[in-house]
């Protein structure tokens, strides 16, 4: 387990409760994208943070995207696949493998939508093989005071080893919680032009 987590050491991470400050604020406002680390004695064993990050695309858009597991593989560190198993209403599981052809990493995430609130959240399937400990976390969109999509990212993550998470904890939330820069640049490629809500029939 232990070289498993060292080869994925940009996969998942991060969550914490706090807010942005002033500063962090203009920094998201100006193009960029804010990772706060969750405090270390915050929840014992795991690691985390939230990630903040504006967007240009319209917000039912981005929502149509998250909810596609297959993009993860595009928009998640070291992510091989991801992929629904199971889907029943606004719920469904997702396989997610992470790694490179020495070594990978196999979960499985449920995942629970909620379109009112724009929130997608997600914990991991324990009564499925699964190879970290722990992660949960939700992602949520909300139009901007100037008319941009708010990201919010928010999770945390136990590896299940104390002596990876206290090597390289930091790199691996750091990894994640870039999430929204790379979710970013992904709803600008033409590919994501399938996610553009249709117009409604007149």
């Amino acid at each position: 387990m232990a070289v498993l987590l060292i080869a994925l050491i940009a996969a998942p991470a991060a969550a914490t409760a706090k807010s942005m400050s002033k500063d962090q604020v203009k920094k998201v406002e100006d193009g960029k994208v804010i990772m706060i680390h969750m405090k270390e004695k915050a929840w014992k064993g795991y690691i985390g943070g939230n990630s903040y990050g504006l967007m240009d695309e319209d917000i039912e858009k981005a929502w149509n995207a998250i909810q596609d597991a297959r993009i993860y593989a595009k928009i998640y560190p070291t992510t091989i696949e991801s992929k629904t198993v199971k889907k029943k209403g606004n719920k469904q599981i997702v396989k997610m493998v992470q790694g490179n052809k020495m070594v990978k990493a196999t979960y499985y995430l449920n995942y629970l939508s909620d379109h009112e609130n724009y929130k997608l959240s997600w914990k991991l399937n324990k009564t499925m093989p699964h190879d970290i400990a722990d992660s949960r976390g939700y992602f949520q969109f909300s139009t901007y005071k100037d008319g941009r999509t708010l990201m919010k990212m928010s999770t945390v993550l136990d590896l299940g080893n104390e002596i990876i998470e206290k090597l390289f904890g930091e790199k691996i939330a750091a990894g994640l919680l870039r999430l929204p820069k790379k979710f970013r640049k992904f709803l600008a490629k033409p590919e994501a032009k399938k996610y553009v809500p249709k117009p409604a029939s007149a």
